[in-house]
């Protein structure tokens, strides 16, 4: 399963959209997050199973996504306050700032009754990964790449979503946790068959998995923190003031 010629390719680097289009939908991609590697695949069943199998996935797990079109996302849990109040924006500029300061931090929203479960969904709960700049046009891309796909993991009801899906780039429940260093990762995708692997042309920050914020009819509920995670509650708290002032 090993793969010996993956590339290794810089985001702002004007063929990584090529690469992506190539291996997007064949293989799982490895990206560089400011904090972490992780392993994204499109939302489709084909693609949890490809993470499945490279991650060999123990059950009881579920993925998040990476998320390009903040408006898509928030769409998925239109009652919700702070959602109402981003969306009612049309020229997106909410949410455009709203993912620049939450930028690298999972904000997890209510979709479906605590019954629902999937390859995506825990009790009813969904998580998004939120970015600005570049990592989100790479998000889009991959949108729009999966929009194309069959077998999407979310259906009619939940507008056919289409976020890359995506997990820490280890094997599941690997006792040492995350990989936050490049030579761990790019060792962890040439063991797994991995053929492209994203990076940042910043340094690798802070390492650690990201702060997991979810709202609840709009109340800040702590999931995991991460580096940042006290700017994120701060940024996330601000924008709920906003909304209920609104």
């Amino acid at each position: 399963m090993t793969s010996p010629r993956m590339r290794i390719v810089s985001m702002r680097d004007p063929s990584s959209d090529e690469g992506i289009a190539a291996a997007f939908g064949r293989q799982p991609i490895i990206i560089q997050l400011p904090s972490v590697y992780a392993i994204f695949a499109p939302a489709t069943e084909s693609g949890a199973a490809s993470l499945d199998r490279c991650k060999l996935r123990k059950p009881g797990k579920y993925y998040g996504a990476g998320v390009g079109d903040p408006r898509a996302f928030f769409n998925l849990a239109p009652e919700e306050p702070l959602s109402r109040y981003l969306l009612e924006d049309k020229s997106n500029e909410r949410l455009r700032k709203f993912s620049l300061d939450l930028h690298g931090t999972f904000i997890r929203l209510t979709i479906g009754p605590k019954t629902f479960e999937s390859k995506v969904v825990c009790g009813g709960t969904f998580q998004g990964l939120l970015y600005s700049g570049v990592l989100a046009e790479k998000m889009q891309l991959m949108e729009r790449l999966t929009a194309a796909m069959s077998g999407k993991l979310f259906g009619k009801d939940h507008g056919y979503f289409c976020a890359p899906i995506g997990s820490s780039c280890n094997m599941s429940g690997d006792p040492a946790g995350s990989i936050t260093t490049r030579d761990k990762a790019l060792a962890f995708g040439r063991d797994r068959g991995v053929e492209l692997c994203l990076t940042l042309d910043d340094e690798e920050g802070q390492g650690g998995s990201q702060t997991i914020l979810g709202l609840n009819h709009g109340r800040v509920e702590i999931h995991r923190d991460g580096p940042g995670s006290e700017k994120s509650i701060d940024s996330l708290q601000r924008w709920l003031r906003q909304a209920d002032q609104s």
